[in-house]
């Protein structure tokens, strides 16, 4: 199967410019969510490899991917912080995160392919597709981009924080994590409106 043939089917549309985005990090208890946004073309020469959704890869492959995305495409990273996390909610601050990867891009697109099935909003028409990261070469792109920036950012944190020990469970509510929170209680990284780590399932393609 072709794996850009979503993207194709937009392109063939009229749409000159797609980006497919995706987020890493809406679940944890602690650290910012992070969004990515990559580029993609009609007729633009690209750079092919193997790419998956970053949950299948191991981490040595995923960070080699990375460099070679950045090299080679168009992208832009947003995060936002737990505090904002904690204000606005996680759907509202995981929107606000993909606007800003959509807005640091250097080609502004003109169709949005989006993992997930939320109801976000942007200036442009967009498509949510169900497990779009495992459907979609620039979701799937994109996921590892926002995976890696993640995770290098809970790893800045933990020489912060080395308590919490960021550089192991990366803010997820594993047991250990549990057990630090309930003798050190949060340190300004977590998310206090957070009690569980919550799993988002069935998402459904949407078209807005």
């Amino acid at each position: 199967m072709d794996f850009e043939q979503v993207e194709k089917r937009f392109l063939k549309c009229g749409y000159k410019y797609i980006a497919g985005i995706d987020e890493a990090g809406r679940g944890p208890l602690a650290g910012p969510v992070v969004a990515a946004a990559v580029g993609f073309a009609e007729g633009k020469e690209k750079w092919r490899a193997d790419i998956a959704d970053s949950k299948v890869l191991s981490k040595e492959a995923r960070q080699s991917l990375f460099y070679k995305l950045i090299g080679k495409m168009d992208f832009g990273i947003g995060v936002v912080s737990a505090q904002i996390i904690d204000e606005r909610g996680i759907l509202k601050a995981t929107n606000e995160a993909m606007q800003i990867a959509v807005g640091n891009l250097k080609i502004k697109p003109d169709y949005l392919l989006v993992d997930g099935r939320d109801h976000f909003h942007f200036p442009q028409n967009f498509t949510s597709i169900v497990k779009g990261d495992n459907l979609v070469w620039s979701i799937a792109a994109a996921s590892i981009i926002a995976k890696c920036v993640r995770d290098w950012l809970m790893e800045a944190w933990a020489k912060v924080h080395p308590e919490y020990k960021f550089d192991q469970h990366y803010g997820y509510g594993t047991a250990e994590h549990q057990e630090i929170l309930s003798r050190l209680g949060p340190c300004p990284l977590h998310r206090l409106t957070f009690g569980a780590k919550k799993e988002d399932n069935g998402f459904v393609e949407s078209i807005v």
